[in-house]
């Protein structure tokens, strides 16, 4: 991974500056689902939750998140952004040089049901479409390019959809606001993991394709933090 840091690190403030003049919310992504409001939820190291059960049962993590869902009705249950998490132990996030897994997540989680539509927040283009069937991988991912007139160009992927909602569209075609992008993804297609969108900004693709790292090394954080942007700060 080569880039300027100090390019990224002004390219990144444009690109901050650009979201304050957006008009866009994160219940834009799910208009089916009337959401009112949002709470934060905790899955790093410190979270509560590791008190109780374990992040590799499945079953557990799904009735935290159902109970979560009951007390707070028509409330987005989101966060993770740079949160240094517990659970990516696949080989594929471990580095034999540095003795340590990646743990640091580059995206923000929007934990709603399994088979819920995905709506497009902004227009743009569609980049790749591509099923990352690892484990603890992306399973089905959508990236699109933005290239507003008034601002940098960003990209945003969306992982852990349904395979069904990757046929919608081909690699250049054009997506309108408010277009269907797709679906939440079940587990058993997902990755593994509990139902949820994993939502992304890049604002450069390094020569990815198909996929783009979405957990970074700890001590490559500030790089990784110029390179993939907050992407709440594009919701009011």
């Amino acid at each position: 991974m080569e880039f300027s840091l100090r390019d990224m690190q002004q390219k990144a403030g444009a690109f901050a500056d650009w979201c304050k003049r957006q008009q866009v919310q994160a219940r834009d992504l799910f208009p089916h689902l009337n959401l009112t409001g949002r709470v934060e939820v905790n899955l790093g190291k410190n979270s509560l939750w590791w008190q109780e059960g374990s992040f590799d049962d499945l079953d557990f993590m799904g009735s935290q998140f159902a109970e979560l869902a009951l007390q707070h009705p028509r409330q987005l249950l989101a966060g993770g952004y740079l949160e240094d998490r517990p659970f990516y132990t696949a080989a594929s996030y471990y580095s034999p040089t540095h003795h340590t897994f990646r743990s640091i997540h580059l995206g923000v989680d929007y934990w709603v049901p399994a088979e819920t539509a995905l709506h497009a927040a902004l227009p743009g283009q569609v980049v790749s479409l591509r099923d990352n069937a690892g484990p603890k991988d992306y399973g089905p991912t959508l990236i699109l390019a933005h290239k507003p007139a008034d601002g940098p160009a960003f990209f945003t992927l969306y992982g852990h959809l349904s395979r069904g909602g990757l046929d919608l569209f081909r690699s250049g075609d054009l997506v309108k606001q408010g277009q269907l992008l797709g679906f939440i993804g079940h587990a058993e297609e997902n990755g593994g993991w509990v139902p949820h969108l994993h939502l992304q900004i890049m604002l450069d693709l390094l020569d990815f394709e198909g996929d783009f790292p979405g957990v970074a090394f700890p001590h490559e954080l500030e790089k990784w933090r110029a390179l993939c942007p907050d992407p709440e700060l594009l919701f009011r």
